[in-house]
């Protein structure tokens, strides 16, 4: 067990004990209360009822008890790469709209294989319990290594044997009934953990995988690189493969991942479950300012990078032959790292990691997509669709969305085709308040909360 920590053990020794001596410690300071049928009550009611005396509990021993008060309840272990509670890119999106869900039915458990960085006080605002394990590996060396290795290169990032250790320890405490394998990073693990023959396995795909890093390799200008990036798509379609056969139910992000995985004529069983967006301000009219383009990403992850390096050095220049006042504003995670690929940066603002995107949309007269790695859906396109924004993007940009172009959006896969539909735009308020609205209509339709919350909890909690 080592490495194994929980968010919501606080004390030194839960921090250095094992799941079973954690677990013991606990059980001897389990507080009980009468509550009226779950079905009434909303978690977060609950933890408040607890008793608030001198002997108040701490975050673990409100876990304990909510287990007490849940018993009946099914439980259910999610296995994710990333954390949830402090992560903010489409994955953590994604993976906390399901959580949330299904939360609400089920006793979830979570195990993250990411170390925790701030443990105590996020245990009693959440509905689930997290537990951190530190179980990566150097990732230069993990690269090398997969260069003569018949294994994807980001399943050698992790130590498997203490992440097989710490799931089954987990496992054989908590009881599973399903174990989710949240994203490719974790769902290799299928073929290692452990679950028993009576759990069943679900794996929640966020992108057709061997799709997604081919279209990417096709971009890298290196011939080494590229052959690598090729070979590691490759490797990843065979355990791709073995995934899906090994899983019960296959959840995917958009139905174009169902047909790049072949999951129907196959007859594999799955469900397509997108991302909901919540209820969003309509964009403002014009404020008569200069025409002011969005371009927002996780700029941490190279591809991403690339993507934003390629709009600002050859489709903004064509722009600003015409339109030379235009404003470019690039927001999200890591953003700086785009400054030293800038030819210019002449009326360029970038905002590293912000809080939310709302005060750049109100700035905004266009959202510009231009990503160009195929497979899954970018969130990124219903937020802006859901806020009624005139979109630009690629048709990689728009993939799994249901936005067509001239109908909800404008696709342009060329600079000089994506730096014309951005000027299409500025020219013509008319067609932008237009595509915008009918984009909006879609996302209310396509990507509801009700819906969407209720398809996870059909597809992953038992006797739902």
């Amino acid at each position: 067990m080592s490495g194994f920590t929980s968010i919501c053990d606080t004390s030194p020794v839960c921090r250095k004990s094992g799941v079973e001596e954690v677990r013991v410690s606990l059980q001897k300071r389990v507080t009980y209360i009468s509550v009226p049928p779950v079905s009434s009550y909303n978690l977060r009611s609950l933890i408040e009822r607890l008793p608030t005396s001198s002997h108040t509990l701490s975050n673990a021993d409100n876990h304990t008890t909510k287990r007490a008060l849940f018993m009946n309840r099914p439980r259910i272990l999610v296995i994710t790469p990333d954390d949830v509670l402090r992560d903010r890119d489409g994955l953590s999106v994604y993976t906390g709209q399901m959580l949330h869900a299904i939360s609400r039915h089920a006793d979830v458990e979570v195990l993250c294989l990411k170390p925790s960085i701030s443990p105590s006080g996020r245990g009693a605002v959440s509905p689930y319990r997290c537990h951190h394990i530190d179980c990566r590996t150097i990732q230069f060396v993990a690269r090398v290594r997969s260069t003569i290795s018949a294994k994807p290169s980001y399943t050698l990032e992790y130590r498997k044997q203490r992440i097989v250790a710490s799931a089954e320890a987990l496992i054989r405490q908590f009881g599973p009934e399903v174990v989710v394998f949240n994203h490719r990073r974790a769902a290799w693990l299928i073929r290692h953990i452990g679950v028993g023959d009576s759990v069943r396995r679900v794996y929640v795909c966020h992108n057709a995988e061997a799709r997604s890093i081919q279209t990417l390799a096709r971009l890298i200008r290196n011939p080494v690189a590229r052959f690598l990036a090729g070979r590691d798509a490759r490797k990843t379609a065979v355990l791709e493969e073995k995934v899906i056969s090994d899983s019960d139910k296959v959840i995917c992000i958009s139905r174009e991942d169902v047909s790049d995985l072949r999951l129907e004529e196959r007859g594999i069983n799955h469900a397509v479950i997108p991302p909901w967006m919540p209820d969003r301000p309509r964009r403002a009219p014009e404020n008569g300012g200069p025409p002011t383009i969005l371009l927002a990403g996780s700029l941490n992850w190279p591809p991403k990078l690339k993507n934003a390096t390629w709009f600002t050095n050859e489709i903004l220049p064509k722009i600003r032959k015409q339109r030379p006042e235009t404003r470019l504003i690039v927001a999200g995670l890591e953003a700086s790292r785009l400054q030293k690929h800038l030819g210019s940066t002449e009326n360029i603002e970038i905002h590293e990691s912000p809080d939310s995107l709302d005060p750049f949309f109100a700035e905004a007269s266009v959202f510009v997509i231009p990503e160009r790695q195929e497979g899954g859906l970018k969130i990124k396109s219903v937020d802006a669709a859901s806020r009624g924004f005139p979109i630009v993007s690629t048709v990689a940009g728009v993939s799994g969305a249901h936005l067509k172009h001239e109908q909800h959006v404008l696709i342009a896969d060329s600079a000089d085709e994506f730096s014309a539909a951005v000027l299409r735009f500025f020219e013509n308020p008319d067609l932008a308040r237009r595509l915008g609205n009918s984009a909006r209509a879609l996302a209310e339709k396509y990507f509801n909360r009700e819906v969407v919350d209720a398809s996870w909890v059909r597809h992953i909690v038992p006797g739902a």
